[in-house]
């Protein structure tokens, strides 16, 4: 996958610096998950939201559910909210993996309105 600017933000690949960022970003979820977090790091599973150099949000997706792109899960820094972002990671992850669909799930517990 290769980094793209979409208003003002890029999306790109998470890489081994952003791990902080994303560990800290990911308190603000009701869940723990670092362990699953730093492997999806390795495998080159997570793609940040940035803009001037700050993570606004990320996105964790693989192939491991029956072998179809499936999200697993998709964080925005409270600040940041309510301003497409997750739409827009959402979107590049539609437009740069093969396959004639997405698939996610959303639960009681994640945290929206």
């Amino acid at each position: 996958m290769m980094a793209e600017t979409r208003d003002g933000m890029t999306l790109r690949l998470a890489g081994n610096s952003d791990l902080a960022v994303i560990l800290k970003m990911m308190r603000c979820t009701p869940w723990e998950k670092t362990d699953y977090l730093t492997r999806q790091l390795r495998q080159q599973n997570i793609v940040v939201a940035e803009e001037s150099k700050n993570i606004l949000g990320f996105i964790v997706w693989n192939r491991e559910f029956a072998s179809l792109p499936f999200v697993w899960l998709v964080v925005v820094a409270p600040p940041y909210q309510r301003r497409g972002i997750a739409s827009q990671l959402f979107q590049y992850i539609e437009d740069n993996c093969s396959g004639t669909r997405l698939y996610s799930s959303t639960n009681e517990s994640h945290g929206g309105e």
